[in-house]
């Protein structure tokens, strides 16, 4: 029998193959039983009861074949079909487990303690899924990527990270799938640079360092029911629909840059210490209803629309306020702004707050107070439009001296009526200036009078604003 061609192995060759059933080529045969059976058996009889470092082996679809009569285990160099590994199996932690490997399927690992790195520079085709299920990581999955390829599904289940951090980052091929469950992460996490992410799930988790979402384009972001210990970032970002629901922020949380093409909807969200939403970018609408702002908020430049920045990074336009889901979003927005001194991006969600408050009241219900921000909001918009009260006064001034002009003769005769003789009597008292206009002597007596009067109509405005006034 012919022996293996490739360099160092004595092995003979599997059927018609120039190589032997270790080292052959199983693209067309990975799932075959005979194959797998005999590559097993082939495997335990070369490598058995020594330190099995595997070189450019060809593995089929393997499952859980590495027992104690193996030691060290790391594999180089290697080609995978298919691996799952449901138990420890003995590695060292001073090398890399599979460097420099290719994958072109699952691999899914079950009950492990790594104490080494995972995968260093290895390459995985975009039908790779793997998962890791209750297990422990002592150093990084992915370690020195530089090929910057990743599985297209990642499941991490009920899994601990210990000492280094979890990064992805610069992925260049699409990742459609990260799901991250109870686990936890004593160092950072860290996802990065990631154009193509279509789904992103992060739930009943702990993160006791810094959670990190930087400059990625997710489809879908799930952040469910976990605590972020340190600092969270999900900055410079586009991320088409999300769901943050239950989340703790005990540190920092930083949502600057980035831009949410659907609602931003933070509920039960709670933020221990300061928060940044700055230049970020809603363009459907935000709900804080059942958001918590322990400490300040930064909401300067939230908007519903991306501003445009030149060539020196200077904005050029003004941004506009984000839209409301509803009106104690928009108070929360106004008092956080309030509390900055900051009056005229206050003013902005002042008015979205009354707009809101107004859009509650029903007439049949509130008639007067339905009554009052309607003609609060047409005299004025909300007190916050200068011009609308001189237009309103122009208008009325002008209708009213037209109509006088046009039927003077009917006021001459109502005047001679005795009851309307008494109104416009009344009429003088009550308007307080009205001694001042008909050049007559004031005396202290009518002054006094005067005051009360003018004190009177001052309370009654008050009273018809008392809802809608700034304090």
């Amino acid at each position: 029998m012919a022996e293996c061609s490739l360099e160092n192995c004595n092995e003979e060759c599997f059927e018609n193959e120039d190589k032997c059933i270790l080292h052959c080529d199983k693209r067309d045969i990975y799932s075959e039983s005979l194959v797998k059976k005999k590559f097993e058996e082939q495997l335990k009889i070369k490598y058995s009861n020594s330190i099995n470092k595997f070189e450019k082996i060809i593995f089929p679809d393997i499952n859980n074949i590495f027992d104690q009569t193996f030691n060290e285990i790391s594999f180089q160099d290697c080609t995978f079909y298919g691996i799952q590994i449901l138990n420890d199996f003995p590695h060292t932690d001073d090398v890399t487990l599979f460097d420099n490997c290719i994958f072109n399927n699952y691999i899914s690992f079950h009950h492990i303690h790594f104490k080494c790195n995972i995968f260093r520079m290895c390459r995985f085709s975009n039908l790779v899924e793997l998962t890791i299920y209750d297990s422990t990581f002592k150093k990084q999955l992915f370690y020195k990527n530089l090929h910057n390829n990743y599985p297209s599904k990642l499941n991490l289940i009920y899994c601990k990270f210990t000492n280094e951090r979890f990064i992805v980052k610069k992925a260049n091929t699409i990742i459609d799938t990260i799901k991250i469950e109870y686990c936890r992460f004593n160092s950072n996490f860290e996802i990065s640079n990631c154009l193509n992410i279509t789904n992103l799930t992060i739930t009943n988790s702990l993160f006791n360092s810094n959670l990190q979402l930087l400059d990625n384009t997710i489809e879908k972001m799930s952040l469910l029911l976990s605590t972020i210990e340190g600092t969270g970032l999900i900055t410079n970002s586009t991320i088409v629909s999300n769901d943050i629901y239950g989340v703790v922020f005990n540190e920092f949380a930083n949502f600057q840059y980035s831009k949410f093409k659907s609602i931003l909807n933070l509920s039960n969200v709670h933020f221990s210490k300061q928060s940044s939403f700055y230049n970020t970018t809603v363009e459907q609408s935000i709900n804080l209803e059942n958001t918590t702002f322990a400490n300040e908020v930064n909401f300067i430049a939230l908007s519903s629309k991306q501003r445009i920045i030149d060539e020196n990074k200077n904005f050029v336009e003004c941004s506009t306020p984000a839209n409301v889901l509803n009106r104690e979003t928009a108070r929360k927005i106004k008092d956080s702004f309030e509390k900055q001194n900051n009056i005229i991006e206050a003013n902005k969600y002042y008015v979205i707050e009354m707009k809101e408050r107004e859009k509650e009241l029903e007439i049949t219900k509130n008639p007067f107070d339905w009554l009052v921000f309607k003609v609060h909001r047409w005299s004025s918009n909300h007190s916050q439009n200068w011009l609308l009260p001189l237009v309103w006064i122009f208008i009325i001034s002008y209708l009213v001296t037209s109509i006088k002009t046009t039927y003077g003769i009917f006021e001459t005769i109502l005047y001679n009526i005795f009851i309307f003789g008494v109104l416009d009597k009344m009429a003088n008292v009550i308007n307080p200036f009205s001694i001042m206009t008909r050049g007559e002597i004031l005396t202290f007596n009518m002054l006094f009078l005067k005051v009360i009067i003018a004190y009177l109509i001052y309370q009654f405005i008050v009273s018809i604003r008392q809802n809608t006034r700034r304090k």
